[in-house]
């Protein structure tokens, strides 16, 4: 079976065995990508298709959007979409997809739905009543074509004064015309049938449009005056002192996001906490190298906090406390912070080589 992996770099065969992907120049798919480690992933051929292995590496391997395990095999399916770092593959299986099998309903010709030459034919009529709609009244000296007279369809109907309502069945009496004809002189009004009784037209209450522009204005200051709250309640733009701004940016919750990326060494999300002077006195490549050399020797990042958070303004302080997994000390100093654009960075970062004292 032939498989391949289409990206950035075109169409790549996945040969027999072992096809290992990474940064470092011994690998058969190398890239050059700086969130790809240099021993990154590799693709074992086993069981007439493909398995993928994370080996270790530091930003993982992404398989339709789901971080693999490291060190454990994934089987990989036609059309997968596979992500190391920030470059993305699509794995692909000359003639894996089956054709599905194209079913087609043909409908019927309309001439299927006529009536057969043999078939009785009736002439048309303006009425005409169902055999079974039998009346109650059959058997008692009333037929179904006596009684009341048929109308035909389109007929004016038989109202208005002066005319006699139907006869009725033989041997009932035959009930008076609900009103009679108009008296003389009567009055009448628009919008009433003449002949009816005539009821003068009664007095519409006055629409009362100010009270409901007056109710929709105080509806919408109530939700102007609710959403300034919530927008103070969250953000707190007017730096007022307090519990406020529950999701606005803080010197302690960018510290936090510090710490939790050294921790898990995503070094990348590490380095965009920093204020945009630092980042251009260092380089992201030169943070990293520098942090993977300390980890090198003492071991990751174990324990990572700040205290004593002081602010004057844009700008705030705090005291830092770095540990290591192999070392008995702990790493102490102070980092500053600056507010850039409503968002608090780190101006500098904590001095990992010196203020080290026993813990």
């Amino acid at each position: 079976m032939e498989a391949s992996l289409n990206g950035p770099q075109g169409r790549v065969a996945l040969g027999p065995g072992v096809t290992t992907v990474g940064r470092a120049p011994d690998n058969q798919i190398r890239l050059n990508d700086q969130q790809v480690s240099s021993h990154h992933a590799e693709f074992r051929a086993e069981d007439g298709g493909y398995s993928l292995v994370d080996r270790g590496s530091t930003n993982g391997t992404f398989v339709n959007d789901q971080r693999l395990t490291s060190q454990v095999p994934r089987r990989l399916n036609s059309g997968d979409r596979i992500r190391f770092g920030e470059t993305i593959f699509t794995y692909e299986i000359a003639g894996g997809g089956d054709q599905a099998e194209e079913r087609t309903v043909v409908a019927g010709s309309p001439d299927q739905f006529l009536p057969s030459s043999g078939a009785p034919s009736y002439p048309p009529s303006a009425y005409q009543s169902s055999p079974a709609a039998a009346s109650p009244m059959q058997g008692q000296g009333y037929s179904q074509q006596g009684g009341w007279p048929a109308q035909p369809y389109g007929a004016p109907p038989n109202q208005g004064y002066g005319q006699q309502p139907p006869a009725g069945p033989p041997g009932y009496p035959v009930q008076p015309a609900p009103y009679g004809p108009p008296p003389q002189g009567a009055p009448s009004f628009p919008g009433q049938a003449p002949g009816y009784p005539q009821f003068p037209p009664q007095p519409q209450p006055p629409v009362r449009r100010g009270g409901r522009a007056g109710c929709l204005i105080a509806s919408l200051l109530v939700l102007v005056l609710l959403l300034l709250v919530l927008v103070v309640v969250l953000f707190n733009p007017l730096n007022f002192p307090g519990p406020l701004g529950l999701l606005a940016s803080s010197p302690q919750k960018t510290f936090d996001t510090f710490c939790s990326a050294l921790k898990n060494g995503d070094y990348h999300t590490a380095y965009g906490q920093f204020s945009s002077n630092l980042q251009a006195s260092e380089s992201e490549q030169q943070f990293t190298r520098a942090f993977q050399t300390i980890t090198t020797v003492v071991g990751p990042v174990t324990t990572c906090s700040a205290t004593d958070f002081q602010q004057n303004g844009d700008h705030a302080t705090a005291q830092v406390t770095l540990g290591f997994q192999r070392s008995s000390r702990a790493a102490t100093g102070t980092v500053n912070f600056v507010r850039e654009n409503g968002t608090w960075k780190i101006d500098r970062a904590p001095q990992t080589n010196s203020n080290q004292v026993q813990t």
